[in-house]
């Protein structure tokens, strides 16, 4: 199901027998589903997301490549003077819901399993400002490997 030519192919049949776990053909396949579903441009974006939410570059993506990525995490919004005076990242764990107490959220952070925008934190006393932020408005907060949640600055 796709306009790759043949040694094309073959190089990808190759590459899954000796690497699979690089998952080639897979990257592949999609890109070419999106490029003929989405266009070049979409297919560029696509790539450039995935690769800053997988490989801890959330800094490098503009406003609607951010937004468009966590679309489907939850999120809130704040007053900029809450940033201003600089938030505990625990109290922010606990309004989002990421965690049920200060507690909780303390031991997350403690253990390693706070991020702030793919930054780890493992300072219960870390605050967070205005230099946080992403493209001037947004914090991405992360617990474990996959609750996100999405924080923008109003």
């Amino acid at each position: 199901f796709t306009f790759m030519d043949r040694p094309r192919i073959t190089e990808l049949e190759e590459l899954t027998e000796t690497k699979p776990e690089a998952r080639e053909a897979q990257k592949a396949l999609a890109l070419e589903v999106v490029t003929l579903v989405h266009g070049e441009k979409a297919a560029s974006d696509a790539i450039s997301t995935s690769s800053a939410l997988f490989s801890g570059g959330l800094a490098e993506l503009g406003e609607t490549q951010l937004l468009e990525a966590f679309a489907d995490a939850p999120s809130s919004s704040l007053s900029y003077s809450r940033i201003d005076e600089g938030i505990l990242l625990v109290e922010l764990f606990t309004e989002t819901g990421l965690e049920k107490s200060k507690g909780a959220a303390r031991r997350t952070v403690e253990q390693g399993g706070a991020y702030v925008n793919d930054r780890r934190v493992t300072n219960p006393e870390e605050k967070i400002s205005r230099q946080d932020l992403i493209s001037g408005k947004y914090l991405v907060l992360r617990k474990g490997k996959r609750s996100n949640f999405l924080v923008s600055f109003k």
